[in-house]
């Protein structure tokens, strides 16, 4: 099934998601920083940018708990970020704006200096499927 350029939603059939974990001190200036950010993004094009933050919840039978898939650490907190977007080439616009805004670069070094990197940050494409 192909994605749909003409989605009707207003959330766009392409999107990218984002899942890393920031220490739990870091939670306040995340959430500005991901204010910043969101706006510089939203200057750009992006049709929207949702950010969530794991919670405990009762887990299905035959599926398994993202959480139980993160290696967190007790002072720390999972984030997931999904940003909308039109389609594909809507995204590679956006990002190559984004790339030759001089206001990215110190914005997402601050991001790299708040987050705890490695291999559990996570970063996936999807197309929206027509049903």
């Amino acid at each position: 099934m192909n994605a749909r350029s003409d989605d009707k939603t207003g959330v766009g059939a392409y999107a990218q998601l984002y899942v890393y974990r920031i220490p739990k001190k870091n939670h306040g200036a995340m959430m500005n920083l991901q204010s910043e950010i969101s706006s510089m993004w939203k200057g750009h094009g992006i049709l929207g940018s949702e950010i969530f933050q794991l919670t405990e919840a009762e887990t299905f039978k035959g599926f398994t708990n993202l959480s139980e898939t993160i290696a967190v650490k007790p002072d720390e907190e999972t984030w997931i970020e999904i940003q909308h977007f039109r389609d594909r080439e809507h995204r590679d616009a956006i990002v190559d704006k984004i790339r030759k805004d001089s206001k990215a670069g110190p914005l997402f070094g601050r991001f790299y200096e708040l987050v705890s990197l490695g291999k559990n940050s996570i970063m996936a494409d999807f197309n929206k499927l027509s049903l």
